[in-house]
């Protein structure tokens, strides 16, 4: 992200012609004050593991005149999703151009020689944006912010600018492509103010002048000492950064493909297209402060948007988890040779009710509940591409935790009367978008459940009578059936239940021709699952009904793979860690139950473990969770930020 205010703000600024990511530096001794809105982007960390791709830099220069007329320009109104506050330099008047520039890196995959430039608006609440040939850009007083591999542009916002400076590859989804799915897991980003240098991130070695090659060639100059920021004062955006830089967002690697969208959804769409704006919404966490750009995206030439998109400036990130194992495994008799076969789990976190476990339960008025998470398991072969999407969210009532909780879940249900309006609009919104929906309802038969389980029954049963029979519901005490069997009891349940065997067959799975992308058959619906905070029963649960639908495929096509304990303990590795991830984002720390979801055994070393993390959720669910909570609405929330115009 780039700021465009003078310290930090989340919002970007467009600029002048060079190369890479720079910006106009006016160096001043005097304390800082509110800085204008930023883009945001993302980098590479410098040491290992290597560059997912190729190292875009940030360089800084003074703007020295009007941009190009013939340029496509963009002043969008953006505001960041809640500001932060912060002080103005008042040393600081005169704006820098920010750019971000193609390597010679790029140019050896055959990626155009473009740059992305951003520049201060007229206003606080505006920025310019210029996509231009490199070749026009003169770089030679610019000068590199940071030596760390910048990956992309995540938006702007009225903060402060974001950038990706570290990521790592996490797998290709789908390997039997031609081009590759792959994802890469976002471990760290930087904001860059487009009229202050003040909070830049400074590299860990010197930088400076550009040469004539623009990015790779410069001279050594003391930009360093011009930017270091006054004792005393806190990165108005180290809030967020901490969020975006906690190791639960992702995105795509290599566009055009949508990380954001189940493959079924993929697979509908124009595949002639490429267009990279086509997203789901619900997932994309920085959707709000990436508008601006795509809006400017979709002002170019296709010749022009083409070549954005090659560049691969503007990312598109998700929360949540991703996970993907290769392996092989055996041919059938008469083909003595093993099959190469991908597993992926993929884990998309909605943002519209997102927040910290005690913090936000329940529905809200448009039908958005808390803790709503997409799961996609894809299995791909030589042959078939398969995916099973499941979902997963908070009780669809208006209900919350008042006061300090410990053990005992104090639950109290608020506006009783305002529930079922709010309550078939979510279940509309999902009928809508995956089909007929079962419900699963872990809940137990203590006091605080009972009363959550009962309202919900009421409420499904009221909505049936206008959504009819796509619509139903399983109650299911999971804590009662391990009390008296065990976790292996639960496996044996799920399967017996004909209420959950009948939809699984009812609803199927999506699976495709591997080569030819060609739909052989669509899922028709989901199972929307769900325990007191959509975590440790939640997960347990979706890893049996993951496995029963993978099980369905393997019985029609590789029946010899039924029994196959690498694919299944693979499969279990995979839940774990999606259960451990989600739980860390919600809750603060890891699922509990985990280890017997790896190892299928429950040991004492597992009791222990719970018995740990019960404890530190307790303690950082009620003393650390409300900061958490400030800067997740800060990254979403705009209500309290200044619009920013389209030119």
């Amino acid at each position: 992200m780039f700021s465009l205010d003078s310290l930090p703000l989340l919002r970007p600024k467009g600029g002048r012609k060079t190369e890479g990511l720079l910006a106009s530096h006016t160096p001043s001794s005097q304390s800082p004050s509110i800085a204008p809105p930023s883009p945001t982007f993302s980098r590479h960390d410098p040491i290992p593991p290597p560059p997912l791709r190729s190292p875009n830099t940030i360089r800084t220069q003074e703007f020295d005149g009007a941009p190009s007329p013939s340029s496509p320009k963009l002043a969008f109104d953006n505001p960041a999703r809640h500001a932060m506050p912060a002080r103005r330099r008042t040393g600081d008047v005169s704006p820098r151009v920010l750019y971000l520039i193609t390597s010679s890196h790029d140019e050896r995959l055959d990626r155009p020689r473009r740059a992305l430039v951003f520049r201060a608006g007229d206003s606080p609440t505006q920025a310019v944006v210029e996509f231009l040939p490199r070749d026009e850009i003169d770089l030679t007083n610019a000068v590199r912010l940071t030596n760390r591999v910048i990956k992309g542009c995540l938006g702007l916002i009225s903060v402060e600018g974001a950038l990706i400076t570290s990521a790592t590859e996490v797998g290709n989804t789908r390997p039997s492509r031609l081009k590759p799915e792959s994802v890469a897991k976002i471990h760290e980003v930087s904001f860059f103010s487009l009229t202050s240098s003040t909070w830049d991130d400074l590299p860990a070695s010197p930088e400076g002048s550009l040469g004539s090659d623009g990015v790779e060639g410069f001279q050594n100059r003391d930009y360093a000492l011009t930017s270091t920021p006054p004792p005393g004062f806190e990165h108005p955006c180290l809030p967020m950064t901490k969020i975006i830089s906690s190791g639960s967002f992702y995105y795509a690697v290599e566009s055009p493909w949508d990380l954001s969208s189940r493959l079924a959804v993929r697979l509908t769409r124009n595949i002639t297209s490429g267009d990279v704006v086509a997203l789901d919404e619900r997932f994309v966490w920085n959707e709000y402060i990436v508008r601006g750009l795509l809006d400017f995206r979709d002002r170019l030439d296709p010749s022009e948007r083409r070549d954005l998109d090659r560049c691969q400036f503007i990312v598109l990130a998700i929360q949540g988890y991703v996970g993907v194992f290769t392996m092989s495994l055996p041919a059938p008799p008469t083909n003595g040779a093993p099959t190469i076969v991908t597993l992926s789990l993929i884990s998309r976190l909605g943002w519209k009710r997102a927040g910290t476990r005690f913090n936000t339960r329940g529905v809200d008025d448009d039908g958005n509940t808390a803790n709503f998470v997409e799961t996609e398991t894809v299995f791909c072969t030589d042959q078939h591409c398969v995916s099973y999407v499941q979902v997963r969210g908070s009780v669809p009532l208006f209900w919350e935790q008042q006061g300090l909780q410990t053990f005992g879940q104090r639950i109290q249900i608020t506006r009783p009367q305002a529930s079922q309006p709010a309550f078939e609009r979510h279940f509309l919104q999902l009928m809508d978008e995956y089909g007929a929906v079962h419900a699963i309802n872990l809940l137990g038969s203590k006091e605080n459940e009972q009363t959550l389980t009962t309202a919900y029954g009421r409420h499904l049963q009221t909505a049936r009578g206008a959504m009819g029979d796509d619509l139903s519901i399983t109650h299911f005490d999971f804590h009662n059936v391990v009390k008296f069997g065990g976790h292996d009891s639960v496996i044996r349940e799920m399967r017996r239940l004909e209420t959950v065997t009948d939809h699984l067959d009812r609803f199927g799975f999506t699976m495709c021709n591997a080569n030819s992308d060609e739909i052989i058959t669509d899922q028709k619906g989901v199972f929307r699952t769900n325990c007191l905070d959509c975590l440790d029963r939640t997960n347990f649960v979706q890893d049996i009904l993951s496995r029963m639908a993978l099980e369905q495929y393997l019985l029609l096509v590789h029946r010899e793979w039924i029994m196959s304990n690498t694919l299944w303990s693979y499969h279990r590795e995979l839940w774990a860690e999606n259960g451990d991830a989600l739980s860390k984002i919600y809750a603060g720390t890891g699922a509990l139950n985990t280890s017997f979801t790896r190892s299928g055994k429950r040991t004492l070393a597992g009791v222990l473990s719970d018995a740990t993390k019960s404890v530190s959720r307790a303690y950082i669910n009620n003393f650390q969770d409300k900061a958490k909570q400030v800067a997740i609405d800060m990254f979403l929330v705009c209500s309290n930020s200044p619009t920013m115009s389209v030119f």
